[in-house]
Parts: structure tokens; C-alpha cells; sequence
């Protein structure tokens, strides 16, 4: 508890990332033109129980995951300023990886190997039960080589934080929270999920994946 509050009122998870799928949304919305694809967002619950949100969509699906070019996942914002790199689970295992390095080039980002693979954050967040169905995924994670940091603040201090924070009651909002890296991976994903929905083909895994059989018996 935190001065007697036990509420986890998750704000880095995932309230961050809840505002910044609206604010993408909303600028899908404000386009004077549409795009060739729709674009569908969603909120999917109970991730840390089992996925069972996503799992259920996939169950039963708004519109045929057969007809659904991608999923892209945001679990948590970045807080804390800007960063240099990006991490993106699932980026190397299909073509949505294209776009996402070919954005990512243009805002002077480097796609990095997941910092801490032991976590397995491509199998756990919600984007997974897409990706065993044969909907190309990627989870769009912010970095950790921060551009401008607060005083003190480095890639091992995000990992005393969240160790101090993840997942408890003391996640909630701070005044001293920056947006400015919220902004940019905002930006990144409106830039991939532009690409996406004006294709002329569609995402599809690579040759090696193991979710490609998936996508090859949908009807």
C-alpha cells in the first residue's frame, strides 16, 4: 500500500498505453481521407490473467482474423523522455517488420533486441493469441537508451523502477512523468499502422515462422 492506498491504479500499466491507443485512434480519425484498410482498436482486459481478453476477441472476432492484415500491441508507455532505440517483439518475425524499421529509420530510431528476452514479452502480452491464429504481430515497446533523461535517470534506473513499481500500488501518476517519449512511440506506431492500412498486400509472416501454417489454413 501507499499511505494506506492499496489501489494498483497501473499507470505506466496500462493506462499509459490505453491513452496512447486513443490518441492514435483519434488521429486515425481526424484524416481527411481514409485508408483502403480499416483500422480496428481495441482494449483487451485480463492480460496478466492469461491473456484472456485477446483471447476471447480471437474466439470471437468483430471481423475474420482471415481478413485481419495485423495486430500491433502497445502495453505501456514511455514515460520518461525520448529514447534513441525501440524495441519491437515479433518486428523480425514477419514483413510488418518493414515498415516498422523504415519509420523507425526516418525518426533516427534503432530497433533493438529485446533488452530482457527472459521475460518472453512477445508470448505474454496480448498480441500472442493473434499471432497463434496467423495474424502477423508485433509489439511496439519503447527503448531504453534515452535521448535527454532527468537527472539520474539511465536504462538501469527503469529497471530499479519498475522493479520498485511493476505491478504494485505505487505505480500511479507523477507530475514529473515525460510525455515526450509517449509522443514519439505515438508517433511511430500512427506511422506503421499508416503503411499498414494503405498496402497493397498485407503483412505476412516470414518463410521460417512457425504461426505462418496458421495463416496459411485461414479460409
Amino acid at each position: 500500500a501507499v499511505d494506506g492506498d492499496s489501489i494498483y491504479n497501473g499507470a505506466y500499466d496500462n493506462a499509459s498505453g490505453v491513452a496512447l491507443l486513443l490518441e492514435i485512434a483519434e488521429a486515425f480519425a481526424g484524416l481527411e481521407e481514409g485508408t483502403p484498410r480499416g483500422t480496428l482498436f481495441i482494449a483487451t482486459a485480463a492480460e496478466e490473467a492469461g491473456l484472456l481478453g485477446a483471447r476471447h476477441y480471437v474466439r470471437r472476432p468483430l471481423f475474420p482474423l482471415s481478413r485481419t492484415a495485423a495486430v500491433i500491441n502497445v502495453d505501456g508507455a514511455s514515460l520518461w523522455g525520448p529514447t534513441a532505440d525501440i524495441v519491437a517483439p515479433g518486428a523480425d518475425r514477419s514483413t510488418l517488420g518493414e515498415p516498422l524499421r523504415a519509420r523507425a529509420a526516418e525518426m533516427g530510431l534503432e530497433i533493438v533486441p529485446d533488452p530482457d528476452p527472459g521475460q518472453g514479452f512477445f508470448f505474454r502480452s496480448d498480441q500472442f493469441p493473434f499471432a497463434l491464429a496467423g495474424v502477423p504481430a508485433v509489439h511496439i515497446r519503447h527503448g531504453t537508451a534515452f535521448r535527454s533523461p532527468p537527472q539520474g535517470w539511465s536504462a538501469e534506473a527503469l529497471a530499479r523502477w519498475q522493479d520498485d513499481h511493476y505491478h504494485k500500488p505505487s505505480d500511479q501518476y507523477d507530475p514529473a512523468l515525460d510525455f515526450s517519449g509517449a509522443v514519439q512511440q505515438g508517433r511511430l506506431i500512427f506511422g506503421v499502422g499508416w503503411d499498414v492500412a494503405t498496402a497493397d498486400r498485407a503483412p505476412d509472416w516470414l518463410p521460417d515462422s512457425p504461426y505462418r501454417a496458421a495463416r496459411d489454413r485461414s479460409p
